[in-house]
């Protein structure tokens, strides 16, 4: 009776052992791999998203994780998803992270895939209460979710789609707090921290890294582990701009070390993440260009508000043409921008639901090269020469010449009635700003400046427009009319604030910008010596100066 016991246990421990190695994941390097991290997700400090909202379009009673499902769902439908995907797809993996609002619904991530052995994974290992690190730095979830599809999902190419609507100026991330995506006890615990925090009167908070950082810092980690897996310098801790190199190839016999001390080491070319397109309101600024500038080739953004997806009666609206744009990415690997935007473009025309409740839809293609610090090479001295002009002038004849001609100088809005219907007050179009000031017969006539001064400003203002053409190579706004009074809004934002022109905006008060960008990389490149010995002045410094946060 033993001995047929243990020959039934040994029989269903062999038959589990078999059908384990017949079904298991087997990755195998396929060309593409695409990367969706979602989150409706709504930071606790501003309204909820699920008002009625005439700017974003969210309409009465709809909440975003209604739009999120829809969303999961058309990326569970891809042709990936088949168990014998026809080409191209039978050489693309996708996979995505989906964080809800709703508290009861735990995060996911899958690798959309008819494999029924595909990764899945509902909190990444670290995610628990003794994970004190996760609830300090929202680039933790982000970068866990990367990592573990660059290694259930190897490829030779990568894409990321970001959709992350009413978090914030980057659409993802409030700076002051981060999304939830750790285990609800510690949730929890958190959440009774911070309200005995405030019924003691402090004011602390999760404190997170800026938005666009954390992302830079996700981002980063797939860049390192190619470097790594191409055999390079191989190191998480490889410094953001360091040049990554291999020992160069020996010519001498086995075992001399004669080259490597005679040739300097070879410097591979970055194998930056292809292309990363957001589907989130404002990314198509400066700082997002600076921060992402040695990890990702091309950036996909708006400089404006993005459509969420809802047609005008509150029922859910059309979905991004992913499949359309995935295939455009897989079909010139190495060439793709301008036609993948082009689609993007296509989609927004092709019906006006697509874009409600916008008038326009703007969107910037940026081109940040293969090489290392391209988007600094091309903008920095510009920028630091438009600064020292502008500072010439004195903060009464700068607020003149931009804040008080607000029609004028780029600033990235359009109003509708009496609201907003496309851009923001505290962001200016910088090619559209180059242009104004680059005509002093255009500026405000009770701006009293010198000759020498108007030819300083002028004079930077042209040189950093013909800059822009480096970084934003194809841009559009859907539909286009171009009037003389209504210039085509392009290219890259950078931030101002307005100082109480059409009063303080609650929109943007609220929801957007809490916190001095002075940490970004932008200000620190843009930054001169001001005309006040000893003091630094950066764009950003101007963009804070008239108004205390």
């Amino acid at each position: 009776m033993v001995a047929l016991l243990v020959v039934l246990v040994s029989a269903a421990v062999l038959a589990f052992l078999y059908w384990w190695f017949a079904n298991r994941w087997k990755p195998a390097d396929k060309e593409w791999c695409v990367m969706f991290y979602l989150t409706s997700q709504v930071p606790r400090s501003s309204t909820p998203i699920s008002r009625p909202d005439e700017e974003t379009g969210v309409p009465a009673g709809a909440t975003l994780d209604q739009k999120l499902d829809q969303v999961v769902d058309t990326i569970r439908m891809l042709p990936c998803s088949l168990s014998k995907p026809a080409p191209p797809w039978d050489n693309a993996y996708v996979a995505y992270r989906a964080i809800w609002a709703d508290v009861q619904r735990d995060p996911e991530a899958r690798v959309v895939s008819g494999d029924p052995a595909a990764p899945t994974a509902t909190y990444f290992s670290g995610e628990s209460i003794y994970d004190v690190g996760l609830a300090f730095d929202l680039s933790t979830d982000i970068t866990d979710f990367f990592m573990w599809v660059y290694e259930n999902c190897p490829a030779n190419h990568y894409a990321v789609f970001f959709w992350g609507h009413a978090m914030g100026p980057g659409g993802l991330f409030q700076q002051s707090e981060r999304p939830l995506v750790i285990s609800p006890l510690v949730r929890l615990i958190v959440q009774f921290t911070s309200w005995l925090a405030g019924f003691t009167g402090t004011t602390n908070q999760w404190a997170g890294v800026p938005g666009i950082a954390s992302l830079q810092k996700a981002l980063h980690s797939v860049v390192v582990s190619r470097i790594a897996k191409m055999g390079g310098t191989s190191a998480m801790t490889l410094p953001v701009g360091a040049l990554p190199t291999v020992p160069p190839p020996s010519s001498g016999s086995p075992g001399s070390s004669s080259a490597s001390t005679t040739t300097p080491p070879q410097v591979l070319q970055v194998p930056k993440v292809e292309v990363v397109l957001f589907q989130d309101c404002w990314m198509a600024g400066i700082e997002t260009a600076f921060e992402l500038q040695d990890d990702v080739r091309y950036i996909v953004a708006s400089q404006s508000i993005v459509p969420i997806g809802y047609r005008p009666g509150g029922t859910l609206g059309a979905v991004w043409p992913y499949q359309e744009l995935i295939e455009c990415m897989m079909a010139a690997p190495n060439t793709f921008g301008p036609q993948l935007l082009q689609k993007l473009e296509g989609f927004f025309n092709a019906n006006p639901n697509n874009r409600w409740p916008m008038l326009k839809v703007l969107f910037s293609l940026m081109d940040c090269a293969m090489d290392l610090g391209k988007v600094t090479a091309a903008l920095q001295d510009p920028f630091q020469k438009l600064v020292t002009a502008l500072d010439m002038i004195g903060p009464e004849q700068r607020s003149k010449l931009i804040d008080q001609a607000f029609a004028q100088s780029g600033r990235l809005f359009e109003m509708d009635g009496n609201r907003i219907a496309v851009g923001d007050q505290a962001l200016i179009d910088v090619p559209t700003m180059s242009h104004y000031l680059s005509v002093p017969t255009s500026w405000p006539a009770n701006v009293v400046v010198s000759a020498d001064e108007a030819k300083a400003i002028a004079d930077a203002a042209k040189t950093l427009q013909k800059a822009m053409v480096t970084v934003v190579v194809t841009n559009f706004e859907s539909p286009t009319p171009i009037t003389a009074s209504n210039l085509p809004y392009s290219g890259l934002t950078a931030l101002y604030k307005s100082y109480a022109i059409f009063g303080e905006d609650s929109y943007i008060v609220n929801n957007t910008y809490r916190s001095s960008y002075d940490m970004f990389r932008f200000a620190t490149e843009t930054s001169v010596p001001a005309t006040v010995a000893g003091e630094i002045r950066s764009w950003a410094d101007f963009a804070f100066e008239r108004t205390e946060w």
